[in-house]
């Protein structure tokens, strides 16, 4: 299925994390609010029994059947092909960040990551789901 403009809106967001170094894993749950220029999450995170609040930002910039995903800065993240999703591969500085962007239909998505470095070994797994006006 093809990622066109219909992920703009308000999505909730489900998020869990397997922190392999560290031998712990997080939640998060919140929201996402994604338009044409702006993709942000805020919501709660949850690891071994305490809750902290949690946002994260990008901005988003469509160039055809590309959308180019820049962290808050600026500064590039990675590439998404809208019509076909699929894997991405992200190097930032000694690690490395595969991710893939898995679409159900039009009320369900999901972004799993996996991430490798001499500091970082990681997993998450996100699922979104269209909040309904």
């Amino acid at each position: 299925m093809a990622w066109t403009g219909d992920l703009h809106g308000d999505w909730l967001v489900r998020r869990r994390i397997v922190d392999h170094r560290a031998r712990s894993h997080y939640v998060f749950e919140g929201q996402a609010h994604i338009t044409p220029t702006q993709f942000r999450e805020t919501g709660v995170m949850r690891a071994n029994g305490s809750t902290m609040a949690a946002t994260r930002s990008y901005q988003l910039l469509r160039r055809q059947a590309v959308l180019l995903v820049l962290h808050e800065d600026g500064t590039p993240f990675f590439s998404l092909d809208l019509d076909h999703g699929g894997a991405i591969q992200h190097r930032c500085g000694e690690d490395t960040y595969l991710g893939r962007f898995l679409r159900r239909d039009a009320g369900c998505w999901a972004e799993s990551w996996r991430v490798q470095g001499p500091r970082k070994r990681y997993r998450s797994l996100t699922l979104y789901r269209r909040l309904l006006p």
